[in-house]
């Protein structure tokens, strides 16, 4: 299991993305105290990454018009605007759900023990996904 789908928490936004490093990936968000938290977490299971990469293109596909876009240009940021404040991570965690169960994808959730995953827990969970995936992760 390479893969991660994050849904995240950065700068004070709601941010979806991939990683195949989650370690390295919240430690890139984590300049000058902001301090990213990354809510919910999917993973592919070995040989099925294109499953994250599909889900990643319909989350994207469906906030797009609720991404920021400060310097007026046609391609948005990453993060979902914040005065659309309904779009929060339980928004984008249906979304995500609603895409694996409509598609079977070959993606699992890590429990809620584990969440939310920060910059200090993040390599240890990441090595407990790897090691343990039956104590880390569930079935969607």
């Amino acid at each position: 299991m390479t893969q991660f789908l994050y849904i995240g928490i950065v700068y004070g936004k709601v941010k979806p993305g991939i990683s195949a490093k989650l370690a390295s990936r919240i430690k890139s968000y984590d300049k000058g105290n902001n301090n990213p938290v990354f809510a919910e977490l999917y993973v592919a299971k070995e040989g099925y990454d294109e499953h994250v990469e599909n889900c990643e293109k319909y989350v994207n596909r469906q906030l797009f018009p609720y991404l920021e876009n400060p310097q007026g240009n046609r391609t948005p940021s990453e993060y979902v605007d914040p005065k659309y404040s309904h779009i929060d991570t339980l928004y984008v965690r249906n979304l995500v759900e609603d895409r694996i169960k409509s598609h079977p994808l070959k993606l699992y959730r890590l429990k809620k023990t584990f969440l939310p995953i920060t910059r200090y827990n993040a390599k240890t969970i990441e090595e407990g996904i790897k090691n343990f995936p039956e104590k880390y992760l569930e079935e969607v």
